[in-house]
């Protein structure tokens, strides 16, 4: 009985995580990017079990009720990176990521301007 208890009074005052913090582009290539974060601040007093990393291609945020595509996801809290792939060179995109625990799906943050994949120039490409 006392068990039981105990378990309903953790279930009460477990929440979904707060939004990721400070999410960036690290890298940029022609079909891929780089993101990087930080976990939230708050884990909603349950252990994040993943991140969910979201892409929708356009030059506007799609805002909460738009449509996102799933990109990927990072299993476990301590992996705070993740490299998209098959994206369209030329084309903007925004990304999007939050954490889930045992509660449900956390805020999400979303990088403040459009990121678009482009092929960079090496100043050793061989190109003259």
């Amino acid at each position: 009985m006392m068990l039981m208890m105990m378990m309903m009074m953790m279930m009460r005052f477990t929440a979904a995580p707060s939004a990721p913090t400070m999410l960036k582009v690290v890298r940029v290539t022609s079909d891929s990017v780089l993101l990087q974060w930080s976990a939230p601040y708050s884990d909603g007093s349950s252990e994040i079990t993943r991140y969910v990393v979201l892409r929708h291609q356009g030059t506007t945020t799609p805002g909460p009720a738009g449509r996102w595509d799933e990109a990927g996801r990072v299993s476990g809290a301590a992996t705070t990176t993740f490299t998209v792939h098959r994206l369209r060179e030329g084309a903007p995109y925004h990304f999007a990521v939050y954490a889930v625990n045992r509660a449900g799906d956390g805020d999400v943050i979303e990088t403040a301007q459009p990121v678009t994949p482009k092929r960079s120039i090496s100043k050793n490409s061989g190109v003259f």
